[in-house]
């Protein structure tokens, strides 16, 4: 490893991992197909990667509303929906694709020691429940995870619409099996700003990794309580 784990990890309860660009590399999959998405459902094609990308760590359905919003496209639900759907279909039709080979060197290894420390492990995705678990399953992650929460679950009998809403279902969650869990327990580890700014909504510590599609410097700006390069 390349970092410190014990004052990292050593006194956390639950770590809460992003997905895509933390624990698994299919960022530009994932580019290819929503840039397409948009043009086939929106009419409009991203001039460039960092045009989609910019928008990663939010629930899918929030992604592809707020490209639009920025781009001045006028959508409905119908074609928020129609886009999502896209998003997985094409997923699922490159499952071939999508191998242990994608999983982010050294992450293995972590997610072996947190659990032999007896740690909880959850995943927080923007990506729905068939999508992800999908992307899960292929690269032979999900016996590590205690648990995921999707972008298509209910925060309180409503849609997810902010990531740190994610965040407090995994809270909420985690404290029925060990009342005893506070928020210093926890730890969110992710490669996105919108990763470390819904850590500290949901008053978490945080980790920002340099395993995705963002900078250094676009992360630091958020001030995580870490920052690891690689694993």
């Amino acid at each position: 490893m390349t970092f410190d784990y014990r004052a990292v990890f050593g006194s956390k309860k639950l770590i809460l991992f992003d997905i895509d660009g933390t624990l698994v590399n299919i960022l530009q999959m994932h580019i290819d197909i929503l840039a397409d998405a948009y043009h086939e459902h929106a009419g409009i094609k991203p001039r460039n990667n960092r045009e989609v990308s910019k928008h990663f760590g939010v629930p899918t359905h929030e992604m592809a509303r707020n490209f639009l919003t920025e781009n001045k496209i006028t959508h409905d639900e119908k074609m928020i929906h129609n886009i999502v759907d896209y998003h997985f279909e094409k997923i699922a039709a490159r499952a071939h694709e999508i191998a242990t080979g994608n999983v982010i060197p050294g992450v293995t290894p972590l997610l072996t020691k947190l659990k032999k420390d007896h740690k909880t492990i959850m995943t927080i995705t923007g990506g729905t429940r068939k999508m992800s678990t999908h992307i899960l399953e292929q690269t032979k992650l999900l016996p590590y995870l205690d648990e995921t929460i999707f972008s298509d679950d209910l925060y309180h009998g409503k849609k997810i619409k902010q990531r740190s809403q994610m965040l407090e279902i995994a809270f909420e969650k985690a404290v029925k099996k060990d009342p005893s869990l506070t928020r210093k327990d926890c730890i969110v580890v992710g490669d996105t700003p919108n990763d470390i700014l819904a850590a500290r909504a949901a008053q978490m510590d945080s980790i920002g990794v340099g395993t995705g599609s963002h900078t250094e410097e676009e992360i630091m700006a958020q001030k995580p309580t870490y920052w690891i390069p690689h694993f």
